[in-house]
Order: structure tokens, then C-alpha cells, then sequence
């Protein structure tokens, strides 16, 4: 893995939606003469489904509009991917 690499490792993170996935294991993307990115390999806890995330968007965050119903609204960052567990 080159330079680029983000690896935090494998763990439990919970997405910001909701939901928990253990991360298995960091990969590189090789299909379809792509340019061999780094993937993140992750199982969705609660329904067993195996998933792949480019590992820089896995471990990137969002922006979620936050505010009140009738007051000011505000613009909060947040991990897409939050690690809670080993």
C-alpha cells in the first residue's frame, strides 16, 4: 500500500446513519484494469452482507445540516465511520 494509505486498521466502527460493521481487512482494488486503489473490506453486523468502500471516502466525513425547526441551521462534520471497538 503506497503513500496514500489511510489504513486505521481493522475494528468496529458504527456509520453515521446508523448500524454497526467490523472491518475485516484493507485491500487493493485490481478489477477492470482500475488503478489499484485502496479498499476498505467491511460485514454489516446486522444483516451479514460483506461490503467495499474506497478506504480515503470509508474514512472520510459528512456534513449534516443541523438546526431547529424555526431557528438557525448549521452545518456539522462527522466521520462517515466512527471506530467504537477493537
Amino acid at each position: 500500500m503506497g503513500a496514500e494509505t489511510v489504513n486505521k486498521g481493522p475494528g468496529l466502527y458504527k456509520h453515521y446513519k446508523g448500524g454497526l460493521y467490523r472491518v475485516i481487512a484493507h485491500a487493493i482494488e485490481s478489477t477492470n484494469g482500475r488503478d489499484g486503489q485502496e479498499v476498505v473490506v467491511y460485514i454489516s453486523l446486522e444483516k451479514g452482507l460483506w461490503y467495499t468502500r474506497n478506504a480515503i471516502e470509508f474514512y472520510s466525513t459528512v456534513a449534516l445540516e443541523c438546526g431547529f425547526p424555526l431557528g438557525p441551521t448549521y452545518v456539522r462534520e462527522t466521520p462517515r465511520f466512527e471506530r467504537v471497538g477493537d
